[in-house]
């Protein structure tokens, strides 16, 4: 069995849980086998790759299938732009980034693209002007990394902007990273981030969670004609309780204003109004009043109240809350 690698040596001794750190191993032949199972467990919430793109590929489909999110961090074929450069530096970070690791990062510097006016000072793959650097550092079918060298800071930061590719140094090396920066490619080389918070954003859920503060007002008003009632005469969701009597129990919003009138009064149901727009000739503008809210329709909604009008067919009127302001047609 082949030993396990020095991060599962470390983590594991230092106390994780049985089960955080699972490390397996598989003959070549099975790979495809326990990469489905694996993904198709439903105790993997997520899936980050390494690796080659035709993998990649193949990792992505079945994470699509299981609607598990992923992280793709695939190959890469790092350009290296360089302008109007301080040459030392230039060549000192070509020679780095290519030959670091012998080359076996995803980051490695694999294409170098030299500006033909100090092309005899520093030569691989000549270019006249920006934009024709621009065009040899896209013309590949990976964006991982990139880099771009010259004197004038700006101007090469221009040149980053335009360079199709999900991380770029102004004059340092392709081969560049921090554990707070957000890492990954673009086109071939996968998608998502790892990294900092951007990591945590991806290997977490974004959830939306409400409190209701007092009582609430739907568009089916309680002892509303046809309203469903109970035996006794309240409704199912608030049983004998009028709406006056829920509201005197709960305590006044302080940031909002209450549910009930002045008067201490139940609010009345919306009612929509149409009216001709000034300005638009036959345009409907609708109106829906409320006590504390605006509800407004879009132009479909009102055609569709429209029409049914017009047949003489009852008509559902859908709708969305927005904070109290002018009704207005979206």
């Amino acid at each position: 069995m082949p030993h396990p690698p020095l991060t599962v040596d470390a983590l594991i001794p230092a106390g994780l849980p049985a089960g955080t750190v699972n490390f397996v191993t598989h003959a070549p032949e099975d790979a495809p086998a326990v990469v489905e199972a694996t993904i198709a467990h439903p105790a993997v919430r997520r899936v980050n790759s390494t690796g080659s793109t035709h993998v990649g590929r193949v990792i992505g489909r079945l994470c699509g299938e299981h609607l598990t999110p992923s992280v793709l961090e695939l190959g890469g074929k790092a350009p290296l732009v360089v302008l109007d450069a301080d040459m030392d530096a230039a060549v000192d970070a070509a020679a780095f980034g290519a030959f670091a690791n012998s080359g076996q990062i995803c980051m490695s510097t694999e294409r170098i693209i030299v500006d033909e006016t100090i092309a005899d000072t520093f030569v691989e793959r000549r270019v006249s002007g920006v934009d024709e650097a621009v065009e040899a550092a896209n013309d590949s079918e990976y964006g991982l990394s990139a880099a771009v060298f010259g004197r004038d800071a700006d101007r090469a930061l221009a040149v980053a902007h335009r360079i199709d590719s999900g991380i770029c140094h102004v004059n340092g090396p392709t081969v560049h990273d921090e554990p707070q920066m957000p890492f990954g490619g673009v086109k071939a080389s996968g998608w998502g981030c790892f990294g900092g918070m951007t990591g945590a954003y991806k290997f977490t859920d974004l959830r939306w969670i409400t409190v209701q503060e007092g009582p609430r007002a739907y568009p089916f008003w309680p002892h509303a004609e046809g309203a469903p009632t109970t035996a006794d005469g309240g409704t199912p969701e608030t049983g004998t309780r009028s709406h006056e009597e829920r509201a005197a129990t709960t305590p006044p919003r302080t940031s909002r204003p209450s549910w009930t009138t002045p008067t201490g009064a139940a609010p009345s149901p919306p009612v929509l109004q149409v009216q001709q727009h000034p300005q638009q000739g036959q345009a409907c503008q609708p109106h829906i009043q409320h006590l504390r809210h605006r509800l407004v329709l879009t132009a479909v909604q009102v055609h569709r109240f429209a029409r049914g009008r017009e047949r003489g067919r009852p008509w559902t009127v859908y709708y969305r809350m927005r904070a109290a302001g002018p009704a207005q047609l979206l």
